[in-house]
């Protein structure tokens, strides 16, 4: 069974497909949104023949081709997370999510930027899982690949800010996965960091054996057991929307947007906060579920509601408001 890791409900679920849609309203019978239902329904080999037949007749569509990548990078995540089994292999799945999300953005969608990257942070997995540590750190993303949202790069410097060196971080959906992703692999900016998706780590295990020896740990013990002893001797950094489930019952402090174990590492620092505050006037894709970690990290320490003021808005969380 796939873990509660919350990844396809806010970046890869309805809002992502909910564009394409948007995009193609004017095109009679719609197929794009057809295949979106489909997709809802699990029937993502029939969305897939119906998204490609659309496309060998309208190939100028970027939505359609942004909800083809989708639906790609959707059946690798099932390949992968599901044990594997059965043909095309799951690397297959995210080169054809790459064409199509790659083709979405040459067109125009901004939207593809973000899924993009999301390929090549499940690529990035994979070679972690399979190969170990070390080769990955000699892989670097692609000149080519599209840049993150700012606001979105900017969230994984502040989410990385909130860590101590050499911790190990936590995400807890897509957003906040693919931010981490970008400044500890991608920018190496913050190389030192590991990030732990517990979505891999349950559900994979190359990944798992992998993780189990970087972290010295029991592979076979339960997660939440195992980061109970990760705790006891080094920091783990929490993201606002980390999985409750698997954590360790020990004493979490609120450092900025994160929260981490044996106390608090520094004065609290100014957020930047530009990137954010711009997609918000100028909307732009992904900056409401942006807000939304900012927010969701402000329900734990509303120290940070005075910062955060024009950035939350009237989606103020209760600690906001006292």
């Amino acid at each position: 069974m796939l873990s509660p890791f919350r990844s396809a409900g806010i970046l890869v679920g309805a809002t992502l497909a909910a564009l394409p849609a948007r995009l193609s309203a004017q095109q009679g019978a719609n197929p794009v949104s057809q295949a979106v239902v489909l997709q809802s329904e699990g029937k993502r080999e029939a969305a897939r023949r119906t998204l490609s037949d659309y496309l060998a007749n309208r190939p100028e569509d970027a939505g359609a081709w942004l909800e083809l990548g989708r639906a790609y990078l959707t059946d690798a995540r099932t390949w992968f997370l599901g044990g594997r089994k059965n043909a095309p292999n799951g690397i297959l799945f995210l080169d054809f999510a790459a064409t199509a999300l790659d083709q979405a953005h040459r067109l125009g969608a901004d939207s593809a930027a973000l899924p993009r990257n999301l390929v090549e942070m499940e690529r990035a997995a994979v070679v972690f899982g399979e190969l170990g540590p070390t080769e990955l750190a000699q892989l670097r993303p692609s000149p080519d690949l599209p840049a993150l949202p700012e606001h979105v790069a900017e969230l994984g410097r502040n989410l990385a800010a909130a860590c101590p060196q050499h911790a190990v971080a936590i995400p807890g959906n897509d957003l906040e996965a693919v931010a981490l992703w970008h400044v500890s692999f991608a920018t190496r900016e913050r190389g030192d960091l590991v990030v732990l998706r517990p979505d891999w780590y349950l559900n994979d295990g190359a990944y798992r054996r992998r993780m189990a020896t970087a972290l010295d740990i029991d592979r076979g013990e339960p997660l939440r057991k195992s980061l109970a002893q990760v705790a006891a001797r080094r920091r783990i950094c929490l993201t606002p929307f980390a999985d409750a489930s698997v954590l360790p019952r020990v004493a979490w402090e609120a450092n900025g947007l994160a929260r981490t174990n044996g106390g608090p590492l520094r004065a609290p620092q100014p957020l930047p906060l530009a990137a954010l505050m711009r997609s918000l006037r100028e909307p732009q894709p992904w900056a409401q579920e942006t807000r939304e970690v900012y927010a969701a990290a402000a329900a734990y320490d509303a120290s940070l509601c005075p910062a955060l003021g024009d950035v939350l808005g009237t989606s103020r969380p209760a600690a906001c408001r006292r």
